[in-house]
């Protein structure tokens, strides 16, 4: 193996409808191209919880986002006004209240060997 190896730990879940998105970026298309993203990953959610590796992350500067994408469409839901229905969530746990953080807000480092992760979504009331 000649990259790194990312766990990341997924918590906060509201219910365990659909699976936990998750997309890893370098810098270009955070958070709002996944089409960029270098990594993605989705996985089934038990009790609020969910768990994804991903092998092979080269060391550096990254950010992630993740979607609980609970309808299972593989992008996020939003009301008639453009606001999210689903859980989002980013890396060094920024709130998006004003709109999406830009990379430098979110970005953590990836060391050689194992890195972990924790990344909880955030829901807009109501939703």
């Amino acid at each position: 193996m000649t990259g790194a190896r990312l766990f990341v730990h997924v918590s906060g879940l509201r219910n365990d409808r659909g699976a936990a998105l998750v997309a890893l970026y370098d810098g270009e298309g955070f958070p709002d191209h996944p089409e960029r993203a270098k990594h993605h990953g989705a996985v089934p959610i038990a009790s609020g919880r969910a768990e994804l590796v991903f092998d092979e992350v080269a060391p550096g500067r990254w950010a992630a986002a993740l979607l609980h994408d609970e309808d299972l469409d593989l992008h996020m839901d939003l009301s008639r006004v453009g606001l999210p229905l689903e859980g989002l969530g980013g890396s060094r746990d920024r709130e998006w209240r004003l709109g999406l953080p830009r990379f430098e807000k979110a970005a953590f480092d990836v060391i050689p060997g194992d890195n972990h992760l924790a990344l909880r979504p955030r829901y807009l009331p109501g939703t």
